[in-house]
């Protein structure tokens, strides 16, 4: 199950095809949340055909936990963190910065469908996956047989624990489904979260802390993060957590992911830019004819203006902010270069050549 904003589907849906979803032969389902500015480039159908189920909801979790949990529910705000991350205080207030409060939601919804799928086929998945639509996979996924015999067990990558254990992406055994995508739902409309977070943390770090960004005193505790809660919920449940390594990185245009465009001397060239995606779109088998082409770059630029309003209103003060162009050869031709076990500056320097100003290029080396 994919869960979360689907920005960058058009961009990451074709890798996320090749090397998430035929490796683990996997039914698809897909949540998202319903925001007009994201509908209209919003296409499941680039996950290839084993999309079982795509839901879009017009959300508004806050007011379904203060109608849930009337009496935990400002107990529950009280406890800073971005484990608590999209909650508003009032309708239409600012939102916590964060997605912890979201990421149980929509577990929650992605357990319901899966649990009507399972109805249908008559039989249980022996497995789940809970992923990411912005993953950019490198390298395929391992197979379902590398996390089958042994003790139940969820499985999350190696890494980006922020004090709990990694929430970005987890293979769950079967009997494990409930704890890991319904306890968090769960637990905040019975008020359980509260009562666990109080007692674990205590009053001080649960009241009075620092995000992990920093900004704080050198003593100040360090708020609730929902990788936190989320190993706490699984521990209290007595789930095992076994690891393994990962081969995909989120996409985003603070990441770094400029290697291939700044390597060629190419991300303030804007023009040679759009000329390169147009031919990685048909390089990656996104496009076949001129139409679809147009059809494929629009969704791109769609994506790409969307990504960058978004970095303009959370990105740190001072930070720098990537052009769009520069980000989507990137994600288009380091795939590529990976393909041809090549460097990716080298790639996107070639493919520049064939369809630029040689003139206005750094020379092939």
């Amino acid at each position: 199950c994919l869960a979360g904003v689907p920005r960058f589907l058009a961009s990451t849906g074709p890798l996320l095809r090749a090397n998430l979803i035929e490796p683990l032969g996997a039914e698809v389902f897909v949540y998202a949340p319903y925001f007009p500015r994201v509908a209209e480039i919003f296409d499941a159908s680039v996950l290839g055909p084993n999309v079982v189920d795509a839901r879009r909801e017009v959300e508004n979790i806050s007011e379904r936990v203060r109608e849930a949990a009337p009496r935990w529910w400002r107990p529950t705000a009280q406890i800073e963190g971005n484990w608590l991350g999209c909650w508003t205080p009032r309708p239409g207030g600012p939102r916590r910065e964060g997605s912890g409060m979201c990421l149980a939601y929509s577990w929650h919804r992605c357990l319901e469908m899966i649990r009507a799928q399972e109805l249908v086929r008559g039989m249980r998945y022996a497995l789940l996956v809970q992923s990411r639509a912005d993953f950019v996979w490198g390298q395929p996924h391992p197979p379902p047989s590398f996390f089958l015999g042994s003790d139940p067990a969820v499985w999350v990558p190696e890494g980006e624990d922020w004090g709990g254990i990694n929430d970005r992406h987890a293979v769950i055994e079967r009997s494990l489904a409930d704890a890991y995508f319904g306890s968090g739902w769960e637990d905040l409309r019975s008020g359980a979260a509260a009562r666990q977070l109080r007692r674990r943390l205590g009053p001080r770090r649960a009241l009075n802390c620092t995000p992990s960004r920093g900004g704080g005193r050198r003593e100040d505790a360090p708020c609730c993060t929902h990788e936190l809660w989320l190993q706490l919920r699984l521990a209290a449940r007595n789930v095992r957590i076994l690891r393994f390594k990962g081969s995909a990185d989120l996409y985003r245009a603070e990441s770094g992911m400029l290697e291939c465009t700044r390597g060629a001397a190419l991300s303030s060239n804007t023009e040679c830019l759009r000329r390169v995606a147009r031919h990685a779109i048909f390089t990656l088998g996104l496009a076949n004819t001129t139409k679809r082409e147009a059809d494929a770059w629009a969704r791109l630029q769609r994506w790409c203006e969307l990504h960058q309003r978004e970095e303009q209103q959370h990105a740190r003060p001072g930070a720098p902010l990537a052009p769009c162009e520069p980000i989507l050869v990137d994600m288009l031709l380091s795939e590529e270069a990976r393909r041809q076990n090549r460097g990716c500056a080298e790639v996107v320097l070639e493919v520049a050549y064939s369809v630029c100003d040689p003139s206005m290029l750094r020379p092939l080396t």
